[in-house]
């Protein structure tokens, strides 16, 4: 099922709007200026052990509860737009990733042994002030200055184009999967309401089932360019090509029993056959709309 264009539009729109930020981004960074960095409090000597054994700093906690939060709304959008046969993917793709953020959030913790204590000199009572002797360091301690990552500002930029274009990808393979397998359903249910109407108007049943199977086939043969219905398709294969056109294996092995009595049965069905097949069309038809 393909999309209208007036659909395609905003869809469009979005994605160059969300482009368009990204490059104004991107341009900022030129005059981006870090401030000197700031070593945390040191902890005095008589404060050591009352001091946490690790140490954690606090913006951390923030920015990775935000992402991982962003991470799972993401997932569980693509987990109900995805096939059922993708979901498991998806399920084990957002455990890995949530397990990752974890794993390089603990690795955040620093020991407070690494922190060095200040030690608090304080003159002898008995000595004056001026007397004192000071041991000054002969070599003068230079702070040390935070220097900008060597990284090109357009390199980190174009990195995360890469990963929103891949998201984006991935959300619109999903998505027309998706479509395709609904237009499929539909397709199966309005062949098999053109059966039913056939047989109660009083046409052969069996021609009716036949041309069911046979349009069925052609409906798949469109769309994944193949020709199944030259192929002489056994009916475990034709159960498994409409399974994964997404049509329920119940009724597709349903309509395979129909379609060989109908090819070998040999002799004049009976009104409780035809009311059977007619059922089965009906089942048929529920279940491709209720999937659909």
């Amino acid at each position: 099922m393909k999309l209208p264009a007036r659909q395609k539009i905003p869809i469009l729109l979005v994605g160059f709007f969300t482009i368009g930020i990204l490059f104004v981004l991107a341009s900022g960074l030129g005059s981006l200026e870090f401030s000197p960095g700031i070593p945390f409090s040191m902890l005095a000597e008589d404060a050591a052990n009352d001091a946490p054994l690790r140490y954690r700093p606090p913006q951390l906690a923030l920015v990775f509860a935000l992402v991982v939060a962003a991470l799972i709304v993401a997932l569980v959008g693509l987990f109900f737009m995805a096939k059922p046969r993708q979901r498991k993917f998806i399920l084990v793709l957002g455990l890995l990733a949530i397990l990752m953020f974890f794993v390089l959030y603990v690795s955040t913790y620093q020991d407070t042994n690494e922190v060095v204590l200040t030690e608090q000199v304080t003159p002898a009572e008995d000595v004056p002030a001026d007397e004192l002797e000071l041991d000054l360091p002969q070599e003068e301690i230079v702070p040390q200055v935070f220097e900008r990552p060597s990284i090109s500002p357009w390199i980190s930029f174009a990195f995360s184009l890469v990963l929103v274009l891949a998201l984006f990808l991935l959300v619109w393979m999903i998505f027309r999967a998706r479509a395709e397998g609904q237009g499929h359903l539909i397709a199966f249910a309005e062949i098999a309401e053109q059966a039913v109407d056939e047989i109660k108007s009083g046409k052969d049943w069996g021609d009716a089932i036949v041309n069911c199977y046979a349009g069925m086939l052609q409906a798949v043969s469109e769309s994944h360019h193949m020709n199944f219905l030259e192929s002489s398709l056994t009916p475990a294969e034709f159960v498994a090509v409409m399974v994964k056109a997404r049509m329920p294996a119940a009724p597709a092995e349903r309509l395979t029993v129909l379609f060989e009595r109908v090819r070998y049965g040999g002799k004049t069905a009976t009104q409780a056959e035809i009311d059977d097949a007619v059922a089965c069309l009906n089942k048929l038809i529920i279940a491709c709309r209720g999937s659909a």
